[in-house]
């Protein structure tokens, strides 16, 4: 059986006329999270789901509002995945940017005001 993988490999397979290569996709299964599961993020970042909580049960700021990521301040440093940081406060102001433009279109502000404002924000 190895035998036959290693010669596969070695001499590779026969393609049909006009395949020029054939691409095998393995398809992951989705289910849900469960402890016990590895995840790893785009920054190298990596661990394993210790707990599973209820969304009462989890972390929120002052308005109730629900915290997306709790990062250990020492583990950062030590694993120089710093580009986690910095897409953290990017989203922090993106979110706080749309926030801002829907209260402007709540009160129904002029397009003129609106391009303005996104001029003063990206622009200065």
């Amino acid at each position: 059986k190895f035998a036959e993988k290693k010669r596969k490999l070695s001499t590779g397979d026969e393609l049909t006329t006009g395949v020029l290569k054939v691409v095998k996709v393995y398809l992951a299964v989705k289910r849900r999270i469960q402890p016990g599961d590895k995840m790893a993020g785009p920054h190298g970042n990596k661990g394993v789901v210790s707990n599973i909580l209820p969304v009462e049960d989890m972390p929120h700021d002052a308005n109730g509002v629900p915290v997306d990521v709790v990062l250990n301040p020492l583990g950062v440093p030590s694993r120089m995945n710093v580009g986690h940081i910095l897409e953290t406060h990017l989203g922090l102001a993106a979110k706080g940017l749309g926030e801002q433009i829907d209260k402007m279109l709540k009160q129904q502000r002029t397009i003129a005001e609106l391009r303005e404002f996104l001029h003063k924000i990206y622009n200065k």
